[in-house]
């Protein structure tokens, strides 16, 4: 036997594998027939296994078919990934004000994600007028709930003055904030050159970033 034929018998055990893998996931009975009896927290947890293609084969028609149904119901968090997946084109065509249209419905429900997701569109113009204003109240609320990635964006918006009025000290306490966390991608030295008085917070952050990549 050659290489090559070497090579593609491998690959074909390798593809018999994963099909048989993936046609031995199956969803829970008792999950499925709760989300099919009504339960908006069911359908919310099919969508995501359908999303996550953990507990059955992906699928992400299906997915966003049952994130509607929870959706409907008024769930925050099925608004919110529907949004997403109407904003990526993800199981469903792309759709930018169907995108706003679920994510403020859960932002009006207070779910942080929903709100830094609107205030992102917002901030770029999509699906909505362009408003920085608009995109820094959204992370304001966002934020108060100890969002990082909200933290540091309304940090952009005070450090660049946009929405808000400049304010480096603000912008430090959130990049401060949102870097505790671990969970935000802080930009050091946005701006240049860097502002006097933020020029020991970019240092801390720094130190803090080379000390977290030795563990």
């Amino acid at each position: 036997m050659n290489f090559f034929s070497s090579r593609w018998t491998v690959a074909c055990l390798l593809a018999v594998e994963i099909s048989i893998a993936t046609a031995q996931k199956k969803m829970d009975p008792a999950l499925l027939a709760k989300a099919k009896a009504g339960d908006p927290q069911a359908q919310l947890a099919v969508g995501e296994a359908y999303a996550s293609g953990i507990l059955v084969a992906q699928d992400f028609t299906q997915a966003a078919e049952w994130l509607q149904k929870a959706a409907d119901h008024g769930l925050a968090q099925a608004q919110d990934q529907l949004g997403k997946f109407y904003e990526t084109g993800t199981g469903v065509p792309r759709n930018d004000s169907k995108a706003v249209l679920w994510y403020r419905r859960a932002a009006e429900q207070n779910l942080a994600s929903a709100e830094l997701h609107l205030g992102l569109l917002y901030q770029r113009g999509i699906g909505v007028p362009k408003s920085a204003e608009q995109a820094a109240g959204l992370y304001r609320k966002a934020a108060l709930q100890g969002l990082a990635e909200a933290e540091y964006n309304l940090g952009t918006l005070y450090e660049r003055g946009l929405g808000v009025p400049q304010d480096y000290a603000q912008a430090a306490d959130l990049y401060r904030r949102a870097a505790d966390k671990g969970d935000a991608g802080i930009k050091i030295g946005a701006l240049e050159p860097i502002p006097p008085s933020m020029e020991d917070v970019f240092v801390g952050l720094i130190e803090e970033q080379e000390r977290a990549a030795v563990k």
